[in-house]
């Protein structure tokens, strides 16, 4: 089992159940005093999918995969946009034609409006109800092309110690400047999501510290990796749960601390969090297997697992629109029918109905992006499947 792919589904966990509750056109929270629990961090699942990224890319940076010639990084970019635009563009026109169609049609506004969409030039007066995750992988493109640049310069790097230095520089580069925005922001009534959280030059620090981490060459290690793992995911559950509470605290008890914290803080330790666990999960190979694993259940499981980057572009990017047809289709009576058939205490009605529209929602979308997965992504390389850059 790919133990990286487990913190994907982590990460996209995080993103998927606080979209959900944007829709959600209940109370969802009432009664309910661990209601914060399932306010889950998406920006905190986006981070992660960040470093995820650099680490994939890098390694195939590092293991000699890519070429550092004008031929291979040309090869490298076409790879890197074959992978994606197949999903994306099906994505954009499905979407348009039934939710937006006006877009299709040819005007001023819409044809500049639609190339934007296209090419990866995500603008904020986009539906974002409708495209708005489209700026992640426009984000992300723009770190895709300056990989092989950096890469020429970080390749003259060969000891393991400088690699830790310039991590360290980055991770604290990158709080620095955060910390100079929040300044900047508070001083001019700025947007954090358009001038920090969106931008591809405040993701640097993540992107490129995964990417460092694919300079570190294997290891194999049988004593203590079994119990290190479950250090790491224990780790990057807690941050998680952490940040799970003091976001549903920002935001439901107003706490301008919490929030600034979250948005300008968090992001360094999501990457240190996240770092230790590619480290002790990807970097530290053990031929040791766990008794479960080695049962049928376990390998039918890892399968499973094993399965998630190729259903999760068209998983992320579908999910807001699933989530914004089944608000256009909600019937408070059905829901309540649940709860009923179920025998839910009248005080947690409404929690029982959002959990049962989030369970809805979550199959919903597993089916479409199978579906789309299965049909228009390319097909995993047995080896590079174990990196979430050849798919995303």
């Amino acid at each position: 089992m790919d133990g990286l792919n487990i913190l994907r589904i982590l990460a996209f966990l995080c993103v998927f159940l606080l979209h959900t509750k944007l829709f959600l056109p209940m109370a969802w929270n009432e009664n309910v005093s661990w209601a914060w629990v399932l306010w889950t961090p998406a920006w905190g699942g986006v981070w992660i999918f960040m470093i995820l990224s650099g680490y994939g890319i890098g390694r195939g940076f590092y293991s000699g995969r890519y070429e550092v010639s004008a031929k291979g990084i040309l090869r490298y970019w076409i790879k890197r946009i074959a992978k994606i635009l197949p999903v994306y563009w099906f994505y954009i026109f499905s979407v348009a034609l039934f939710m937006d169609p006006a877009l299709l049609t040819p005007t001023k506004e819409s044809i500049p409006q639609l190339c934007s969409l296209l090419f990866f030039n995500y603008r904020s007066d986009f539906d974002t109800d409708i495209f708005g995750v489209a700026w992640y992988l426009t984000t992300m493109m723009r770190l895709y092309i300056l990989a092989p640049l950096v890469f020429l310069l970080l390749k003259r790097v060969k000891s393991r110690r400088m690699n830790m230095v310039l991590f360290l520089f980055l991770l604290l580069a990158g709080l620095a400047a955060r910390t100079w925005m929040r300044s900047y922001i508070l001083r001019t009534s700025g947007s954090w999501d358009f001038e920090v959280y969106v931008p591809f030059y405040f993701n640097l620090d993540l992107f490129f510290c995964g990417f460092l981490l694919g300079g570190l060459p294997y290891k194999e290690k049988n004593a203590f990796v079994i119990s290190g793992r479950i250090f790491a995911f224990l780790l990057i559950l807690g941050w998680i749960l952490v940040n799970s509470k003091i976001y549903y605290e920002g935001n439901y008890a107003a706490n301008s601390f919490y929030m600034q914290l979250y948005q300008y803080v968090f992001p360094t330790g999501y990457c240190i969090a996240t770092a230790i666990y590619i480290y002790l999960f990807d970097i530290c190979r053990t031929s040791r297997q766990s008794r479960f694993s080695m049962t049928k259940a376990g390998r039918a499981v890892a399968g499973i697992i094993n399965r998630f980057p190729v259903i999760q572009l068209p998983f992320y990017l579908y999910h807001p629109v699933i989530l914004q047809c089944m608000l256009y289709t909600y019937k408070d009576e059905t829901y309540a029918g649940y709860a009923s058939f179920w025998h839910i205490p009248p005080e947690y009605t409404e929690f029982a109905k959002s959990c049962f529209f989030t369970f809805q929602a979550l199959l919903l979308c597993l089916l479409w992006a199978i579906i789309v997965g299965t049909l228009l992504s390319n097909r995993p390389e047995q080896k590079s499947s174990r990196t979430l850059g050849d798919f995303l």
